[in-house]
């Protein structure tokens, strides 16, 4: 998606659409799995953890 994209749905969803704020919540799962995907294949990475735990733990901690 380009950026001119996710600003139209970070401003539909800041205007309240709940299906910009859907869009972009599923955006930014993928893009945060990939990110942790990434880190995790890292020499000394933990794992102990895969992706999807690292980002809901990371999601628990800053909501």
């Amino acid at each position: 998606m380009s950026r001119p994209q996710v600003t139209h749905l970070l401003d539909a969803a800041g205007a309240g659409d709940a299906t910009a704020q859907r869009e972009l919540y599923e955006l930014a799962y993928v893009e945060l799995k990939r990110i942790a995907r990434s880190t995790l294949n890292r020499p000394g990475a933990p794992r102990a953890l895969n992706p999807t735990t690292l980002v809901h733990e990371a999601y628990v901690k800053i909501a």
